[in-house]
């Protein structure tokens, strides 16, 4: 199964930040993470964890010792197709920052 990849505001702005730093490490991380994403959400570098403090099904992966990818997978099936799409929320920070 293939998995769709969607950003929220946050998400985006992140990554695109992320990108503008020069990071070559994260950049590639990012990248690799993105391409594992499509393929299978839950499994993959970064040490892919769910998150059981929110509601739906969200997961985070370290890009870096700082930084969490935090990622939801719905469900978006139609007309009896199964399909899914994994929607960014976040990529700078970590989830337990306030």
């Amino acid at each position: 199964m293939r998995y769709k990849l969607d950003f929220v505001k946050k998400g985006k702005l992140d990554i695109e930040e992320i990108t503008r730093s020069g990071n070559k490490a994260i950049n590639a991380n990012v990248l690799r993470i993105f391409l594992e994403l499509m393929n299978d959400p839950r499994v993959g570098i970064g040490k892919p964890e769910k998150l059981k403090h929110l509601k739906g099904d969200f997961w985070s992966r370290r890009l870096d010792d700082k930084n969490r990818l935090i990622y939801e997978i719905v469900e978006t099936a139609r007309e009896g197709v199964e399909a899914y799409t994994v929607i960014i929320t976040q990529a700078l920070g970590h989830y337990e920052d306030k």
